[in-house]
Order: structure tokens, then C-alpha cells, then sequence
């Protein structure tokens, strides 16, 4: 057991979006599913340069106040890695979008259950997933091996307008 046991990478990503998925209405999750099979990867990994990826999902303004600012402080999680004052610039213009924003899902809700999800709007896109094992000696996906993409949706969508992150973590076996 090292240093590092029972660190979480990616906790409040995972959190934030399963407490958002957890507390929709029955009606807002059959929008807001747009599958049940996980991707092998985010839809928009590397070399995928010119990809579409259309905006699907549960609309922003189909959800009640509470859900909205479940969806912005998921948002706020990835925008607030960056410098503050970048952060605050992206975040105005993410608020401007707000009308054109997306919270997709594909997989299960239950409690350990593996799952994809996306936030997608004019101003931002973000994916993530839980991943099966490459190294690792699981053949289905797990909470334990997450890809993340951050990125600004262009017309071409180019890989290289994206910031992402791998992680191989100690699963989260229940989220509050």
C-alpha cells in the first residue's frame, strides 16, 4: 500500500454528474440517456480530428432550478482548473450558452455502476468515461480507469483544441 492509498482521481467529476443524473425525474433521464452500451472512449479521443458530435442530451433549461446549478458546479469543477481570472472569461461565456447546453448520459445509476457522460454546448464540451482495462486486468469498464476531455467545440472540432486527462484510480464504490 504506497503513499497514495485511497486517493481518488477524479472524485467530484464522478460525484457532481451522478448526483445530477441521481436527482432527475424519470421523464428527465429518458432525455437525458442517450445509451445504455459505454463507449470504448470519449467520442472525441485522440485522432479524431474533425468529428461531429451533435448536442444531445437533456437541454439546460429542461431542468429545475437545482438541477441547473448541479449542471454550472459540474461545469465550475472542469473550467476551475484553470488560472481565475480564465476561469471567471470562460464561465461568463458559458453562462452565455447556458439555453444551448447539454447533459448527456449513457449507462446505469446504480451505486458502483460504470457510466459516460457529456456537457456540451457552443462554449464547451466535456466528456467522461469510465474505461475497461488496457493494463488493467478488467475486460469491462470500471470506476476505476476514467478519460476526461475538456475542450471549446469548433467547426472542426480539431483534437488539438482539447485538454484531457487519464486516470487509473481506486474506484468509488458508493457516491453520496
Amino acid at each position: 500500500m504506497g503513499k497514495c492509498n485511497g486517493v481518488t482521481a477524479l472524485h467530484s467529476e464522478e460525484a457532481l454528474a451522478y448526483a445530477l443524473m441521481s436527482s432527475l425525474s424519470a421523464e428527465q433521464r429518458a432525455k437525458a440517456n442517450i445509451g445504455d452500451e459505454l463507449p470504448p472512449d470519449v467520442f472525441t479521443t485522440a485522432f479524431r480530428d474533425d468529428f461531429e458530435l451533435h448536442c444531445e442530451g437533456i437541454r439546460f433549461d429542461d431542468l429545475s432550478s437545482h438541477e441547473q446549478t448541479a449542471l454550472i458546479a459540474l461545469i465550475e469543477t472542469y473550467v476551475g482548473r484553470t488560472r481565475a481570472d480564465q476561469a471567471a472569461l470562460k464561465m461568463t461565456e458559458v453562462k452565455a450558452h447556458l439555453g444551448d447546453t447539454y447533459f448527456a448520459w449513457i449507462g446505469g445509476v446504480a451505486d458502483a455502476a460504470p457510466f459516460y457522460y457529456r456537457v456540451h454546448s457552443p462554449a464547451v464540451l466535456i466528456e467522461f468515461d469510465h474505461q475497461r482495462g488496457i493494463a488493467l486486468d478488467n475486460d469491462q469498464a470500471s470506476r476505476a480507469h476514467i478519460h476526461t476531455i475538456i475542450c471549446t467545440p469548433t467547426t472542426t472540432m480539431a483534437s488539438t483544441c482539447c485538454v484531457s486527462t487519464t486516470s487509473t484510480a481506486t474506484p468509488t464504490s458508493a457516491l453520496p
